[in-house]
């Protein structure tokens, strides 16, 4: 059985499955994963006041975990995945077609055609996003 690193109202820095970033907060309550060999776990506030129950230390869970190393540090570092998948967020599916892919598409709906790559994503994403209201 896993003793508890932290104990309640110790500021911690954080990333749960339910937010991508990660979050500095404090630990409210000690528990214990049920299991064949009981695992520490944690609940904490975070500063955002949401509650994030079943935390665990350095990627031993898949809902949640506490950074030791960032803890320590008192500050968040960001991870090479971090940068990757905020990249990856901001991609827009019309970054990989061609300019002449991008006036077929923008003609296909009805969309005036002329002009820069990167005016005719600007005008192809404005449509997609007008089209999910």
């Amino acid at each position: 059985m896993k003793t508890h690193k932290y104990k309640v109202g110790d500021r911690v820095i954080f990333r749960h499955a339910s937010i991508g970033t990660p979050q500095i907060g404090t630990i409210t309550k000690l528990t214990w994963y049920p299991c064949k060999e009981k695992k520490a776990t944690y609940t904490a506030k975070g500063d955002n006041g949401v509650i994030y129950p079943l935390l665990m230390l350095d990627a031993e869970s898949d809902v949640g975990n506490i950074s030791t190393e960032e803890t320590a540090a008192g500050r968040i570092i960001l991870r090479k995945k971090d940068v990757e998948e905020y990249k990856a967020s901001q991609h827009t599916s019309f970054d990989h077609l061609k300019l002449k892919e991008l006036r077929e598409l923008c003609k296909k709906n009805g969309i005036a055609y002329y002009g820069k790559k990167a005016e005719l994503i600007k005008l192809l994403s404005m449509k997609e996003n007008i089209k999910g209201i």
